[in-house]
């Protein structure tokens, strides 16, 4: 069944690769569950990505399950939204995520939910201290694997919204 799942995912991600042009700002990818709102082009800094999420009722993602995880980064991945060989040196396709410790250093929470983590992707030697707080950001290598950043670092970002 989880083979099925995956290959149904891989498909879907194959037909929306030729379904839309990649030079849009804006991709959205949706799930039997959720819309994920991708933005490729423009860098924001995790309270700026934060903002525009909200313009379109959305909150950057939550990455609370290692299906969601999954199913997220083989959309970047087939869609060519995570190479880290660009022509811009800046733009190494590294996404924030709704996850930060902003409320209590230390205590890791997704945006938008509150909830505390039960499900973590960390890269090695992750998480980091950082005194002001951290935002977390995944993408390029690693497969998803998550690490923190400065939250006023400038990075492209995901939206996500429950399906109506």
């Amino acid at each position: 069944m989880v083979a099925n799942i995956f290959e149904r995912i891989f498909i879907s991600c194959l037909l929306y690769r030729y379904a839309f042009a990649q030079n849009t700002d804006i991709h959205v990818y949706r799930t039997d569950y959720d819309e994920f709102i991708i933005f490729n082009k423009d860098t924001e800094t995790w309270k700026g990505a934060r903002d525009i999420c909200r313009e379109h009722t959305a909150n950057l993602v939550s990455l609370e399950s290692q299906r969601k995880l999954i199913a997220l980064h083989m959309f970047l991945f087939a869609n060519d939204f995570l190479q880290t060989t660009v022509n811009k040196a800046d733009r190494a396709f590294i996404y924030w995520s709704g996850g930060n410790d902003l409320t209590s250093p230390g205590t890791f929470e997704w945006e938008g939910t509150g909830k505390a983590f039960n499900y973590t992707h960390w890269l090695h030697e992750q998480p980091v201290h950082i005194e002001s707080g951290g935002c977390i950001q995944f993408g390029g290598g690693g497969f998803g694997r998550w690490s923190i950043e400065n939250c006023d670092t400038k990075r492209l970002f995901v939206c996500e919204r429950m399906k109506d």
